[in-house]
């Protein structure tokens, strides 16, 4: 008897992964959001009270723009692996269901529907550039409202 792995007992092992390690990257997201959120909106609380001395300048607004584009790249690149491994994990599915023997497919269910949504296999790069730019406007509002907030607050000094 050899000691290696059959397909079945791979994927058995692999889908639960992928499943984990996409749960992971939304809370890595989400401390990122949380903390970025945290430092910045603490940050300017100390120039929007009245008893503060501290003024909003030129140079503290390009400090919250780099470090608002910086966060933004950060939380680009984690969605980007994350929609990796979303993909690696539909792809994996597909796979399965092609390599069952026969008499063993979903039956009535569509494939595709055993798929985490928002994916699909096949698609161009084009599409898929498009997809990843739809998963990242929510993200643009979180990384550059707070800036526009300070160049607000900057001109009402």
């Amino acid at each position: 008897m050899a000691d290696h792995l059959d397909i079945a007992e791979l994927l058995k092992i692999e889908l639960p992964g992928k499943k984990v390690a996409m749960g992971r990257y939304d809370e890595i997201l989400w401390k990122i959001r949380a903390g970025y959120l945290a430092v910045l909106a603490g940050a300017l609380g100390f120039f929007v009270t009245d008893k503060s001395s501290l003024a909003l300048t030129s140079d503290i607004l390009i400090v919250i723009f780099w470090f608002s584009f910086v966060a933004w790249v950060i939380d680009i690149n984690f969605r980007r692996r994350q929609l990796r491994v979303v993909k690696a994990y539909n792809e994996l599915v597909s796979s399965a269901i092609k390599n069952l023997p026969d008499g063993e497919g979903p039956g009535h269910i569509e494939a595709t529907l055993l798929h985490i949504s928002g994916e699909r296999l096949g698609e161009t790069d084009i599409e898929q550039d498009i997809r990843l730019s739809q998963c990242l406007m929510p993200s643009v509002f979180v990384y550059f409202g707070t800036p526009l907030v300070s160049i607000l607050l900057y001109y009402l000094q």
